[in-house]
């Protein structure tokens, strides 16, 4: 979850709770307690998960041949989730664990990328979803209109386009008691009753509905296509064009389980206005922490779902492996070979020289 929205969320929730309830009950503490610690501790644990994860992920895909813009897409997202966890990680420690007390400087550029990043991230997945679209229903038109050229300068107009989305948060926030804020009063009004909606549609809404739309219609092509390869009217499907369209659905599906909590969370908040100190206040950040793990992990599972449901990108892992074990038993090999030789020479001395010695003895006898 972007670090500029969970703000604005506390800003709203503080602003507009001014009914308290201070009677708290062990419940409430309960609750409060364990939110606290999760806030604290789970973007370690994604951090430990998914950056090795993601590492893995680019290894394998920039090893897969013929380069095409699928492998494009996936080596980018496996990029850009792990600038990501570090950016998320890095607003938390400088943030919550006070450590040092975060500047104005690097609350600005900490929200604009940690903003900028999750959205991009996912886009990529909304490229790849319209990218397996005109493959299963425009087949011809892929290797025309899709190129990998082409494809990365959308990527890149995207990325600007994100960028300039977002530009403004390098004034608009700032650090106020080690915490980001709003930098000034009259900036209330656009970042709370508007900004607060543009986020989230960019982040969650509009990506959501589109991966709906895309696999759905992906889905609605495959039946279509095997139901006219029966009558052989057209050619089924490549193994290759298969795998990677269940791989693109596996992923976009999972994408939507995690995304849709927050989505949730994003439409009530607006309503759900619990009293300060009474349990459901304490129910609601509890329910907000669970859900920011959820959206928080899409950076952290593509790469098992890629093992899971991707035949060729296991196959790639599996040769990956075995090269690297090849390498290093040709080395042993090698290494043993050597001494082999050396230690033959050594003998093949030793005897020349006892040789040498026993002549001379007996020439020196005589």
């Amino acid at each position: 979850m972007a670090s500029t929205e969970q703000t604005l969320i506390e800003n709203m929730t503080s602003a507009w709770n001014i009914s308290y309830d201070t009677s708290t009950s062990g419940y409430y503490k309960s609750l409060i307690s364990s939110a606290d610690v999760i806030e604290k501790y789970y973007i370690w644990v994604i951090f430990m998960i998914g950056f090795p994860g993601n590492i893995a992920s680019l290894v394998t895909i920039i090893r897969m041949k013929p380069v095409t813009s699928l492998t494009c897409y996936v080596a980018l997202l496996a990029v850009v989730d792990n600038l990501t966890l570090v950016v998320k990680l890095l607003h938390l420690v400088l943030q919550d664990y006070h450590i040092t007390t975060i500047t104005s400087s690097e609350c600005k550029v900490l929200s604009f990328l940690g903003n900028v990043l999750v959205n991009y991230a996912s886009w990529i997945l909304v490229a790849m979803a319209i990218e397996r679209f005109v493959a299963v229903w425009y087949p011809l038109k892929l290797g025309v209109k899709w190129t990998t050229k082409r494809s990365l300068v959308a990527m890149t107009t995207l990325f600007l386009v994100i960028v300039g989305i977002h530009l403004h948060l390098l004034w608009t926030m700032t650090s106020f008691e080690g915490k980001c804020e709003v930098a000034h009063a009259y900036y209330n009004f656009f970042m709370v009753e508007m900004w607060y909606w543009i986020s989230a549609t960019m982040y969650a809404f509009l990506p959501c509905t589109l991966l709906v739309l895309s696999n759905v219609l992906i889905i609605l092509g495959i039946r279509k296509s095997a139901d006219e390869h029966k009558s052989l009217a057209v050619l089924p499907l490549t193994s290759t064009h298969r795998d990677v369209t269940i791989m693109l659905i596996v992923v976009s599906l999972v994408f939507l389980i995690l995304t849709t909590p927050i989505c949730v969370f994003l439409l009530v908040g607006q309503t759900w206005l619990p009293r300060i100190y009474s349990d459901d206040f304490a129910r609601k950040k509890l329910f907000q922490q669970i859900a920011y793990i959820l959206c928080d992990s899409n950076h952290a599972v593509n790469f098992f779902l890629y093992f899971m449901s991707a035949r060729r990108f296991r196959r790639q892992i599996f040769r990956c492996g075995s090269s690297s074990s090849d390498v290093a038993l040709s080395k042993n090999r090698t290494y043993r070979y050597i001494n082999r030789f050396d230690t033959t020479r050594t003998q093949v001395y030793y005897d020349i020289d006892s040789s040498t010695q026993i002549r001379l003895y007996t020439t020196s006898s005589n």
